[in-house]
């Protein structure tokens, strides 16, 4: 039922710390809107992504969820670059910009977008359930498949996102905002779990 795992018991404890505060840092700066504040939050992913490529190692789905995590930064840097293209473009000529050029940029937009978005969904599932097999493998003081539940608390909140984000933005952003630190607060208990398990409590 269980993959199989490497033999050394890699720990766990200090690199899963350090990606919770960087998703909590990310997730106080996704409250702010600004070029600045989402530049930052690349970086911080990037970080996020180190913490992740160290516990690759622990699990397949653990290495799984770090090699979706890479394909999903190279979807937010093409993004990127399409953003700077359709603002240069807008800037060098307008009235081609507005023409046919705005539509060729935005449906790019929109697919990487949406690859981003099902590339997410992936790289949270191979990790939520690499955790939930290492609790139950090692003997964690964490009920097994909660931690799972970060995973389908992410999907809601994709959907509920984009369904409400049209009719009511702003409970779109209170909801999304619940869930999230529902979503810290699982992580937050299972990371207090692998701490007493590795330091003997």
């Amino acid at each position: 039922m269980y993959e199989a795992f490497e033999e050394n018991w890699q720990p766990l404890y200090q690199d899963l710390r350090l990606y919770w505060l960087l998703m909590l840092l990310v997730d106080v700066l996704g409250l702010l809107d600004s070029t600045v504040v989402s530049i930052i939050s690349v970086i911080l992913g990037i970080v996020q992504l180190y913490a992740l490529y160290r516990m690759r190692t622990i699990s397949l789905r653990m290495e799984k969820a770090f090699r979706w995590n890479i394909i999903g930064l190279v979807m937010v840097i093409a993004g990127l670059v399409l953003a700077v293209v359709a603002v240069f473009t807008a800037a060098a000529n307008p009235m081609v910009y507005l023409t046919g050029n705005s539509t060729m940029v935005a449906f790019l937009m929109l697919l990487v977008a949406l690859a981003g978005a099902v590339i997410t969904v992936i790289a949270s599932y191979f990790f939520y359930t690499a955790l939930d097999d290492l609790a139950v493998v090692r003997g964690y003081d964490y009920p097994a498949g909660r931690i799972k539940w970060c995973f389908w608390l992410s999907i809601i909140i994709a959907v509920a996102s984009a369904v409400l984000e049209l009719a009511m933005p702003g409970a779109a952003r209170i909801g999304s905002l619940v869930l999230q630190v529902v979503i810290l607060v699982l992580l937050w208990q299972y990371l207090q779990a692998v701490r007493r398990s590795e330091q003997g409590e």
